[in-house]
């Protein structure tokens, strides 16, 4: 939904067309009575237990064989030349009590011939060990988490960043401020908090920089020699650099 209301302000985003729940539910159905004799053994304590459940449940999922006419569909609209992201998108994945937010899986750089296993093992991670866990101490009902999949173009990202329009840290002037946070390569480096990054407080009333905070940037995440991700160094001349210039920050 988002994506779609980005792209109705003419926000330029990476073509992409999302595989709704009602697919998931289509195949969800064809394993959900095995899932719930799983899960109303659950013990919210046993993480051993819970963990076997799990791997079980993904099994489970791994079986499921799409018909000819709903593959057809899905990779109707793949251009084999190109890389895809493949995303979970769960409806009630956040919401004013509970949140899932980042625990779902998502794969990047995919191919063509990937793509269909990728989006099955995106609706198996409904049932990671986190998120069996989380259900049953919150008496959220397991099939509540219902998997819609985003299948986006890649972009070969040179750097990347997160942005907060509005401060978070509620400074006197958080309204105005936005925070950027960036590093080298794709998204994923600086959401999962696996690369250096610069953070810059940008105030929007003034149009100036006002607070920056830089890091030695070593290393960046990639797409692999046959896609997926891999780290790498970044090289010295930029280790000491900052990622984002004014222009591309104002």
């Amino acid at each position: 939904r988002n994506l779609y209301l980005m792209e109705t302000q003419k926000i330029k985003t990476p073509s992409w067309f999302c595989i709704s729940i009602d697919l998931y539910l289509k195949y969800y159905s064809l394993i959900e009575d095995r899932i719930n004799i799983l899960t109303d053994k659950i013990k919210t304590d046993d993480v051993n237990f819970i963990n076997e459940v799990s791997e079980k449940i993904n099994h489970l999922f791994l079986t499921i064989e799409l018909d000819k006419s709903d593959k057809d569909l899905i990779l109707g609209s793949i251009d084999e030349s190109k890389f895809y992201a493949v995303r979970s998108s769960a409806l009630g994945e956040d919401g004013l009590n509970n949140s899932f937010a980042g625990q779902l899986s998502s794969f990047l750089y995919i191919k063509k011939e990937n793509i269909i296993e990728k989006v099955i093992e995106c609706w198996s991670s409904a049932y990671t060990a986190r998120i069996i866990q989380y259900n049953s101490i919150n008496n959220i009902p397991h099939s509540k988490l219902k998997v819609a999949v985003i299948v986006q173009e890649m972009v070969h990202s040179r750097k990347s960043g997160v942005m907060f329009s509005v401060n978070p840290m509620m400074t006197d002037d958080f309204t105005n401020e936005a925070i950027i946070t960036a590093g080298y390569g794709v998204g994923e480096g600086i959401v999962s908090d696996l690369v250096e990054t610069d953070t810059y407080t940008y105030n929007r009333t003034k149009k100036r920089i006002t607070k920056t905070d830089y890091s030695k940037k070593e290393k960046m995440i990639v797409m692999g020699k046959d896609g997926g991700t891999i780290e790498k160094k970044v090289s010295s001349s930029l280790q000491n650099r900052s990622v984002l210039n004014h222009k591309e920050i104002s």
